[in-house]
Order: C-alpha cells, then structure tokens, then sequence
C-alpha cells in the first residue's frame, strides 16, 4: 500500500480535531518550489502537533502518563495521533528531497529528531509501552523477556534494554553511587556508549527517570548500591 493511501485511511480514523492539527502527507506532496519557507512552515506544523501531545499528556521531571480528565484526548488516539504523524513527516522530508534531489530535509529531521516528542525516541517509546503494554518485549542483549516485574531502560534512540544489562554495558554493576552519577563518569573517562541495535550515542547527559519503565521502578535512578538486585 502507497503511504498516501495508508495515511489517507488512518487519519480517517481520528477525531476531526486531530485530523485538523495532523500534518498533511498530500498538501506537502504537491509542493513544487522550493524555498526557505518551507522547513520554517513544516516545524511550524509539527510544534502544532507537539503540543497537542503536550497538553494531553502529564510530563513531570519523573513521570510520562496520559491524563485522565474526561475533556483530554483518549490515550489510544492520542498514540495513534503521534504515530501517524512521525510517519508522515518522515515521508514528507523523504518525499522534498527527490523532489528538489538533495538531503536537506531528512538531515533537518535528524538534527531535530528528539525536538518534538512524537519523533523523540524516548518519548515516543514510553508512549508506546504504556499505551500498548508490551510484555512481550524481550531485551535484545540477554534476550530476558521484560515486564512489569523487570525495569526497562529506554535509550535516547528510542530502544528498549533491560536494567541489569545496561550496569554491565557501562561497568557499573557493582559500583556505588547513583546510575546517572556513574553514566556520567564513565563517559567523561572513557567515551558514551554506543546503542547495541543503531550505534547511535546513548545516554548523553545521563539516565532518568524519564528513561526508565514502568514508573514504579524509578527509585532506581537514585539507588546508591548496584549491587545484583532481585526485582521478582
């Protein structure tokens, strides 16, 4: 199925208030000339966008969650919403640039990429677990199922490891001090550690409770000990 038909059918699919604020694969499409206007337009559309997600959605120092007031959006479109939309600019940014045949826009949208929190991998990530609740997701180095039994970390490029295996990646299992502390130092020292899945840098200014999932698992960021610990 062509992207313009699959966003054409799954913006159908949301209110008519968020498919008025929803970035418009077939508007963008069309667009023939290129000029300096365009990207200032297309970021213009996404902070729309971003703050939809924002206003709808509880973003504390230590925690993501929908909101439950009755007037906000429903969880699942909101999900929808976002998904929707990271696609669309990423085709549209693809779309622009063999169109005028340069990288422009797609270098823009990875210089920008954790800007906006539909494109955010942390974000977008912890949208998706706890919209979906994804016990089925296994971390990709030890291949240990993850649950809600099991704190997950979420990198900066939006992948899913579990806690024990990020202590062994950074040298830390048995060191003392907290996890953000010690990130920080290894990387001053040695060098920020590359993610296993897109080699992309990962945990840059630290681990957060932002970065860990689910929520009652945030207590770790402050855990002074790394010795083993039994989360069963």
């Amino acid at each position: 199925m062509k992207f313009g038909k699959y966003w054409k059918t799954e913006i159908e699919k949301l209110p008519e208030k968020l498919q008025n604020c929803a970035l418009h694969y077939k508007k963008w499409k069309k667009i023939n000339v290129n000029n300096a206007n365009i990207i200032i337009d297309l970021a213009k559309e996404c902070s729309i966008v971003n703050n939809i997600i924002i206003k709808n959605t509880k973003q504390k120092s230590s925690l993501f969650s929908f909101c439950e007031n009755k007037k906000k959006i429903d969880p699942k479109q909101l999900y929808d919403f976002a998904t929707l939309n990271k696609a669309t600019l990423y085709k549209i940014c693809k779309k622009l640039d063999k169109k005028f045949n340069f990288e422009y826009y797609k270098g823009w949208l990875q210089k920008y990429y954790n800007r906006f929190l539909f494109t955010n991998g942390v974000y977008y990530t912890k949208m998706s677990l706890v919209n979906n609740n994804e016990d089925s997701l296994s971390c990709p180095i030890c291949l240990t199922e993850l649950s809600n039994n099991i704190p997950s970390i979420i990198t900066e490029c939006g992948h899913v490891f579990c806690y024990p295996c990020i202590l062994v990646m950074y040298n830390i299992r048995n060191k003392r001090g907290t996890i953000n502390n010690l990130i920080n130092i290894e990387n001053v020292h040695h060098r920020n550690k590359d993610c296993p899945i897109c080699r992309s840098s990962i945990f840059k200014d630290g681990l957060y409770k932002i970065n860990i999932y689910p929520a009652k698992f945030e207590y770790i960021t402050d855990v002074v000990d790394h010795t083993p610990m039994n989360f069963m």
